[in-house]
């Protein structure tokens, strides 16, 4: 069975903001205005995607992590739990955050 999106409680999607098949964001999760999130994207519990954000497909937000307005995330992306991306970074294609990191 395919799931197209699965939100947990207390989220907030913004209005003009696409997302993928089979994403799934956990309690507590903020994603802004004009966010476009790929397929089969995770969103740790608690974490925050800015505004005009696009993310690649695969990718993995973890727990209590923030990822800054207008980022641009490539496919596969990890960006672990509690790290912080800053505003308009660009991330490539199968980078890993790690804990706690701070990036931009």
């Amino acid at each position: 069975m395919s799931v197209g999106l699965l939100v947990a409680d207390d989220c907030r999607v913004a209005d003009g903001s696409l997302v993928g098949e089979g994403v799934r964001v956990g309690d507590g999760v903020r994603v802004g205005d004009g966010v476009r999130v790929g397929e089969g994207v995770r969103v740790g519990v608690a974490s925050s995607v800015g505004d005009g954000v696009r993310v690649g497909d695969g990718v993995r937000v973890g727990v209590a992590s923030s990822v800054g307005d207008g980022v641009r995330v490539g496919d596969g992306v990890r960006v672990s739990v509690g790290s912080s991306v800053g505003d308009g970074v660009r991330v490539g294609e199968g980078v890993r955050v790690g804990v706690a990191s701070s990036v931009g």
